[in-house]
């Protein structure tokens, strides 16, 4: 009988959970959908395409390439420079009260090399659902903690609202990079960098996850590739921006699809991998 209530509780538990989880889900999505649709009106910064895009033939790919250190073998990996043999404007987002023990000392040497932004204080996915207060004590705790100030934001498990944005404005970011692109239960068609209406915070959409293809997809290195090459040649000439977001973890274990990946972007006609904040330099 004990065994019987404790499947009960648990099962209790995950019916709580899942109802909160599409609560805010909704909140999210409905957030999203009106302010693109706002942005669509008045905003000249934001491209919203429909499943028809139409290319610009003329121009070419700006690619934005970043990794969210988020476990140890994560931060023991960028120690020791994991993608220096690419030669390439990679960006990392760094937690600072987490599972590895943050300090500036440990990047000092690769800092010039490469962009770093803030992924918070702890990796907490309900971040953006808090209070003002809250969100802006835990992003302000990274800022201080990082030892130079980040120019970028990548919420953990991309937790995302309207509250996040504007504390990220007021904290002066220059930019955030916590939605996902072509997401199919969001339905939100959007992929190239925009500018908030109203603010200075400009947000990069992803539109390639590596957990997408590793964890919740379960995809050979083939088979992903395969799935990022025909995104790719779909934007190739669009003379518009896509954002990757990769986890350092697991370059070793699916390693023929970055290195394949790195050196297709490094040696494509057309393809321009950057600092996410060199391109809005070059647009302000």
């Amino acid at each position: 009988m004990s065994l019987l209530i404790k499947i009960a509780r648990i099962l209790f538990i995950h019916k709580i959970l899942y109802v909160l989880y599409k609560k805010l889900d909704h909140d999210h999505s409905v957030f999203l959908i009106n302010t693109l649709k706002s942005f669509k009106k008045k905003s000249s910064y934001c491209k919203i395409y429909s499943e028809s895009i139409i290319l610009n033939k003329n121009s070419g790919l700006n690619i934005f390439i970043t990794f969210d250190v988020d476990t140890v073998k994560c931060y023991e990996l960028l120690k020791i420079d994991f993608v220096k043999e690419y030669y390439m404007p990679f960006n990392f987002n760094l937690l600072t009260n987490w599972v590895y023990k943050y300090s500036f000392n440990d990047i000092d040497n690769i800092f010039p090399k490469y962009e770093f932004g803030s992924h918070s204080s702890d990796h907490d996915i309900f971040l953006a659902y808090h209070n003002v207060d809250e969100i802006t004590g835990k992003i302000k705790m990274s800022q201080d903690k990082l030892g130079f100030k980040p120019k970028g934001f990548r919420s953990p498990a991309l937790s995302f609202s309207k509250r996040l944005v504007d504390v990220l404005d007021t904290l002066g970011f220059e930019y955030n990079s916590s939605i996902m692109s072509y997401n199919t239960r969001q339905r939100i068609p959007l992929f190239s960098p925009y500018k908030y209406e109203g603010l200075k915070l400009w947000e990069f959409p992803i539109l390639i996850m590596d957990t997408k293809y590793w964890v919740d997809w379960k995809m050979s290195e083939s088979e992903a590739l395969d799935d990022t090459f025909n995104l790719l040649e779909r934007f190739e000439n669009s003379g518009e921006a896509v954002t990757f977001c990769f986890h350092p973890c697991y370059f070793e274990t699916n390693f023929r699809y970055y290195d394949t990946l790195f050196n297709y972007i490094v040696n494509q006609k057309g393809m321009t991998p950057l600092y996410l904040s060199s391109y809005i330099d070059n647009k302000v």
